[in-house]
């Protein structure tokens, strides 16, 4: 048994690509409730808020049982310029008639904090190289793409525990149905960079 869930919303943080967006597509498609999307970043004043998500969270929805509201990334929310939008999406989510599904890479950001309260947490992991290799391997096979399991493990390392990215690359790389790997360059992230800069300056030569 779970205990009764009293909170209109859930937040969500965890690595990109690990599934907390596309979350919100399956919920809302096996509930069959109409999705409605924002980008925190494209909302930067608490009247930017309140237009977008205030009667929008209130209103029936046309042609579906009801609604599930998504805010991705909420903590791309900081700066002088959005000082208010937290607060103004507390008093939006306790207004709605609908519930919400927030995402962050880092729920934990004091910002946050009145926002937190109000939400049951959930966090995702960074997936495993296994994980996104299953991914890919079924996604080819769903779409009948000729591949090597060597290039497909090869793609998931690469990818660094990001599904849409691996997906992303499997895409960029099909030639005719068939996976074509050859002059891939493999992306780099923002820990490889730190580690290449520090590498680079403690070498001490730049010619």
């Amino acid at each position: 048994d779970y205990p009764e869930q009293t909170k209109k919303a859930v937040l969500i943080s965890g690595p990109s690509g690990t599934g907390k967006t596309e979350l919100a597509y399956v919920i809302a498609k096996e509930l069959q409730l109409e999705l409605l999307e924002l980008n925190a970043s494209d909302v930067r004043t608490a009247e930017a808020i309140e237009r977008t998500l205030g009667n929008a969270s209130r209103q029936r929805s046309l042609f579906y049982k009801g609604k599930l509201i998504l805010v991705d990334d909420i903590d791309a929310i900081s700066g002088v310029q959005d000082r208010g939008c937290i607060k103004a999406m507390v008093d939006v989510l306790e207004r709605s008639e609908y519930p919400f599904i927030f995402t962050a890479m880092d729920a934990g950001v004091d910002f946050l904090d009145s926002l937190r309260k109000k939400c049951t947490l959930a966090k995702f992991e960074k997936l495993s190289i296994e994980e996104v290799f299953l991914l890919l391997k079924k996604a080819c096979d769903e779409h009948s793409v000729t591949y090597s399991e060597t290039m497909l493990r090869k793609l998931a390392r690469y990818s660094h525990g990001d599904a849409r990215a691996a997906l992303n690359d499997l895409q960029s790389l099909l030639i005719n149905g068939t996976l074509d790997m050859e002059g891939f360059e493999p992306r780099l992230y923002k820990e490889e960079m730190e580690e290449m800069l520090l590498t680079l300056f403690k070498g001490g030569s730049f010619t």
